[in-house]
């Protein structure tokens, strides 16, 4: 009896192992990818042979698209380009008289600017016309019309500025355009300069209409608006100009004109407040836009804030001398009346003195 339980148990075991096994193989069967016939074409590099009677009226067999091998190239497909042995024509320079032929009436305008009377050449060997506009020989050869030619007023952006640094790159003035402001934000040298202005309007700066102020606030409208308040610089009444102040064509770092710094630059033309002083005021020493606005402001002086508040931002009210004495010792006017009155009454000398410390002269 148990010997027969045995056997029962071992075919119960080798009947649930067969059942894994097929299981297994099935499940492997189904996710494996499809196996498909060899197409003819493959078997056959010749394809397979036309139907030696068709059958009248049946739809004519067409033969299957041949299948590359595994791996290779696709096949090139056929130009429409001239044949090779036609090759591009090599643009030429023709010289300035040819341009003139069909161009005649810029070519007027053109004597009268500075890029007229410039001397050498760019840095590809061309001069005047072709200098900006590329080579002129193919639509000569073409009889006229626009083909192959460089027109610096349809780019934008860095393409016309590359256009005018072939030549101007390496000059002091423009050596430092493509890290200046104007050209981070895509502001490109035709938006301000047109190169066909004659040397009379705006001098040899080939400005556009309305030359400075008037260009640059276009897009500085806010200095526009801070020219015209009371107390500002005079560059409205036109004794001053904004490239007296801006390196417009320079970096970040080196926008003012000739000068390291804001307060290098005002010194130029304020150059009493230079020193040495004895007793130096601090914010004087560092940068002159701590208490001054230089293009204008509603303030005397063009000052950023009203007196005293302005002097309050450093001089705190905490330690104030004023505040627990009288001002005069026979106690007429007392400390309030200096506190709420201008400081530059008394403090006369606020960029600096040779004498107090106080700077009341």
């Amino acid at each position: 009896m148990r010997s027969d339980f045995r056997y029962l148990f071992a075919a119960v075991v080798v009947l649930t192992l067969a059942c894994l096994a097929y299981g297994t193989a099935r499940v492997r069967a189904e996710d494996a990818p499809p196996v498909r016939a060899p197409h003819a074409a493959v078997l056959d590099p010749k394809g397979p042979a036309p139907a030696a009677n068709p059958v009248p009226g049946s739809p004519t067999p067409v033969a299957p698209t041949r299948m590359a091998p595994p791996g290779s190239l696709p096949s090139p497909v056929p130009s429409t380009s001239p044949s090779p042995g036609a090759s591009p024509e090599k643009a030429e320079y023709v010289g300035r008289e040819t341009c003139l032929g069909c161009h005649e009436g810029y070519g007027k305008w053109f004597q009268l600017t500075a890029h007229s009377k410039a001397p050498g050449k760019a840095s590809d060997g061309a001069n005047e016309c072709e200098a900006c506009h590329g080579p002129g020989s193919r639509p000569v050869n073409a009889g006229g019309g626009p083909v192959g030619i460089t027109n610096p007023a349809r780019l934008k952006g860095a393409a016309a500025s590359a256009v005018c640094n072939r030549c101007h790159e390496h000059r002091p003035q423009t050596m430092e355009w493509r890290f200046s402001q104007h050209a981070n934000n895509g502001v490109a040298c035709n938006q301000c300069h047109i190169a066909h202005a004659p040397r009379k309007d705006f001098e040899a700066k080939l400005l556009r209409k309305g030359g400075e102020p008037g260009l640059c606030y276009t897009c500085h409208t806010e200095v526009r608006a801070e020219a015209s308040w009371p107390s500002h610089h005079p560059i409205a009444e036109g004794r001053l100009a904004c490239s007296d102040c801006h390196n417009v064509h320079g970096a970040e770092l080196t926008a003012y004109k000739d000068a390291p710094s804001s307060r290098e630059l005002c010194l130029q033309c304020h150059a009493q407040y230079r020193g040495p002083f004895a007793q130096e005021h601090q914010p004087t020493s560092e940068s002159c836009t701590t208490c001054h606005k230089p293009h204008g402001s509603f303030q005397d002086n063009l000052l950023v804030a009203s007196e005293p508040f302005l002097c309050l931002r450093c001089h705190s009210t905490v330690h104030n001398q004023h505040l627990p004495a009288n001002v005069l010792p026979d106690s007429t006017v007392r400390s309030e009346v200096a506190f709420f009155s201008r400081c530059s009454v008394c403090h006369q000398e606020v960029h600096g003195s040779q004498i107090t410390n106080t700077l009341t002269r």
